[in-house]
């Protein structure tokens, strides 16, 4: 959990550093997240995340 934590603010850190916008910085630490802490594909549930945002507004 301790490495799952670090892991997740270093790489915010990082992206928010290097000058990528908050919501890029938030989507890329996301996906990080999901891809190397967790047995579910990133791709499947943040495209159904942003579909989901997206059609909300209809």
């Amino acid at each position: 959990m301790l490495l799952l934590s670090l892991a997740t603010i270093f790489t915010l850190v990082l992206l928010l550093g290097s000058g990528v916008w908050i919501a890029f910085a938030l989507i890329g630490t996301a996906w990080i997240a999901l891809e190397f802490f967790s047995s579910f594909s990133p791709a499947s549930i943040l495209a159904s995340d942003f579909w989901g945002r997206v059609t909300a507004g209809t």
